[in-house]
């Protein structure tokens, strides 16, 4: 019996071992956690416009810092020239910016002005008052001027009425004036003021626009480079042939001249002078615009879209806008190897996006229309601008007129159209025709336009006959000696109302 039962035990034991052997030789299935399969957040660029942006992000309006450093920042459109008291500043590709100003005097509050300007013309300013309170028994409060006497000032600041002493010792600081006083500030003013205790320090007045810097645009058409004696100097001729003259420091390269920058400017209130502080080419400006069309394309959301169409919009109009200023200057030496640079540089930047071929605009009276050769279909319209080189451009019966916001005809074209076209640079196809209301026939175009109409009326003086050429000569305004000379061939004349 007791064998009996050690040997069931034995082949209980040895059923048990096969049994954990064979469960140890298999594989185990181990539990895989699922990754997630939440979509990552986009990447956020900043917005980005077909206008002009700036925003300033620092520092604080009517800001009061112990710090004897200021960081000026925000943001602005990537292509435009910035500029923060004179410091050209150069926005990264999403457009922001950031630079730090020292206060030259920490007892006299600092005006910070930043310009941001394009060469369509687009400007936007900021103006910041910051006052440096570096000791513990100072301090800075900004208001305006609601009385002020030779010993007092009474400031408003918005929540309550402060009032100052003031002596021979309070400096006071107006831009624009050399030594001012306390009797040249009046009610109303902005001013930043550092006091101490009851006593102002110094009074700012703050201005409500830049009025240390500006920035000019235009073509660079002469340079002289400066020596360790002399200053260098730079002459700037804009789009409405304006012409200034600035002293530069910085060697500013030859090849410059012909080209399209931006100069940011500075004026010494005592002499007078000029200073260009930096020069910004248009074409930097234009690549700023196409890195930033690049970068935004690498961004997979809606807003990184949006930025790519607005800036592409940007860039074809900095490029109809610099070509057609280096179209419509003087002609100088190197003056076609400027443009042929310039269209070369904006046809690689487009090519890259498929946005087209390189434009420009001329704006003028039309003072010729004819029809094209081997196209009946076609135009070569002439346009006169009040400065600057005529330009020829073809025009089709397709071609888009605007006048007064409505579409009309190319054939309603005539030589009393002052008209704005813009056109491509090779071939001179008229993209757009706009049509400027208001116009009033010269003497030259209204004789152009007489000898191609084919009916008409004119009132005047008759002033001459030509028997043997068969012309009348008619005085159609005796204050401007304005007149005009027909053909009179197989005409009737009516006298009294009748044949003669």
């Amino acid at each position: 019996m007791n064998r009996q039962w050690l040997v069931t035990v034995f082949l209980f034991m040895v059923s048990g071992l096969i049994t954990a052997c064979s469960a140890g030789g298999s594989e185990k299935t181990v539990p895989i956690s699922t990754p997630s399969t939440q979509p990552e957040a986009p990447i956020q660029v900043e917005p980005q416009s077909k206008l002009l942006k700036l925003r300033l992000t620092s520092p604080d309006i009517n800001m009061v810092t112990e710090l004897s450093q200021v960081t000026v920042a925000g943001m602005v459109s990537p292509g435009a020239t910035l500029s923060v008291n004179g410091h050209l500043v150069s926005p990264n590709t999403e457009g922001l910016f950031s630079i730090d100003l020292d206060f030259s005097d920490s007892s006299i509050p600092m005006v910070i002005e930043v310009i941001a300007s394009s060469i369509t013309g687009e400007t936007k300013s900021e103006v910041r008052p910051v006052i440096s309170s570096d000791e513990s028994s100072r301090s800075g409060l900004f208001g305006s001027i609601s009385s002020v006497t030779p010993s007092n000032i009474t400031i408003d600041t918005g929540s309550n009425a402060v009032s100052l002493s003031v002596d021979s010792g309070t400096l006071i600081t107006m831009h624009g004036w050399k030594s001012p006083s306390i009797s040249n500030l009046t009610t109303g003013t902005l001013v930043g003021v550092l006091k101490q205790g009851s006593h102002a320090k110094s009074i700012l007045a703050v201005p409500i626009r830049p009025v240390l810097t500006r920035h000019f645009t235009g073509i660079v058409t002469d340079l002289k480079t400066s020596s360790p004696l002399t200053p260098g100097k730079i002459t700037l001729l804009d789009s409405s042939k304006r012409q200034i003259t600035a002293l530069t420091i910085d060697e500013i390269a030859e090849d410059t001249i012909g080209s399209l920058v931006t100069a940011v400017l500075e004026q010494d209130l005592a002499s007078g002078d000029l200073k260009a502080t930096a020069i910004d080419p248009a074409l930097n400006s234009a690549k700023r615009i196409l890195a930033a069309i690049e970068m935004n394309q690498k961004v997979n959301s809606r807003q990184a879209t949006e930025n790519v169409t607005a800036l592409r919009w940007r860039l074809v109009e900095h490029g109809v806008r610099n070509l057609s200023i280096l179209f419509d200057q003087q002609p100088h030496e190197d003056w076609k190897d400027t443009v042929t640079s310039a269209e070369e540089i904006y046809t690689q930047m487009y090519s890259k996006h498929y946005i087209g071929s390189p434009s420009a605009e001329v704006t003028g009276l039309i003072t010729s229309i004819s029809k094209s050769l081997g196209s009946n279909s076609t135009k070569l319209i002439t346009v006169h601008p009040a400065s600057g080189q005529p330009v020829t451009v073809k025009i089709s019966e397709n071609t888009p007129v605007a006048l007064s916001d409505k579409r009309v005809k190319s054939r309603e074209l005539d030589l009393a159209s002052h008209v704005t076209v813009r056109y491509s640079t090779k071939g001179n196809d008229a993209h757009k025709v706009t049509v400027m209301a208001g116009n009033t026939l010269s003497l030259e175009s209204s004789t152009r336009l007489a000898a191609i109409a084919d009916e008409g009326e004119v009132y005047g003086l008759l002033i001459g006959v030509i028997d043997s050429e068969l012309v009348v000569s008619i005085l159609m305004d005796r204050e401007k000696d304005q007149q005009i000379s027909l053909r009179s061939d197989e005409a009737i004349v009516f006298r009294n109302g009748m044949p003669i």
